[in-house]
């Protein structure tokens, strides 16, 4: 693969421009926005993707997509804040084709990594804040648990702790 992306991006500003009616235009919009990102584009990439959310395309993907370009310019809280929202929505949302579990997941991949990096920093209320955030939106996750148990404890807060132990057994008896 050449990775010739800024090559590539004429093209599929053809495609997008002239194929609105077509079966090639959600392939030329994802195309177009791995370009932008894999080719370090990341402020041309968030207004493609802005302009996208305006016009109403495919919003959900697309806001998953903002939040890991937020992610990938530095404003984590940002992300997680926008991934937040959309998990908690479709949580409340009783239909049956729900996408809380996706947002979740993305919610926790984001989510990890960042409190890892706090507990590094030393920023042990920020990172037991986080972790309590990633528990409201997705309750068994495993590390999120872990990392909420060693913060309580790091903290001195044991109600915390214990409630935090609790839970785990309630999702992980083993």
């Amino acid at each position: 693969i050449s990775k010739q992306y800024s090559e590539a991006l004429p093209h599929l500003n053809f495609i997008i421009t002239n194929g609105q009616e077509t079966e090639y235009l959600p392939s030329a919009l994802n195309k177009k926005y791995v370009c932008l990102t894999e080719d370090g584009k990341y402020n041309l990439a968030m207004n493609f993707v802005d302009s996208l959310l305006t016009s109403g395309k495919n919003g959900d993907s697309w806001t998953v997509r903002k939040a890991f370009l937020l992610a990938k310019t530095g404003q984590v809280e940002s992300a997680l804040n926008l991934l937040k929202e959309m998990a908690m929505r479709e949580k409340a949302n009783i239909s049956t084709e729900n996408s809380y579990h996706h947002y979740a997941e993305d919610y926790e991949e984001m989510a990890i990594p960042y409190i890892k990096s706090l507990i590094a920093r030393g920023a042990i209320l920020k990172a037991f804040e986080a972790s309590n955030s990633l528990l409201e939106v997705y309750p068994n996750s495993q590390l999120g648990l872990l990392y909420a148990m060693n913060t309580s404890k790091m903290l001195g807060r044991t109600k915390d702790f214990e409630k935090n132990i609790e839970v785990a057994l309630q999702y992980y008896p083993d």
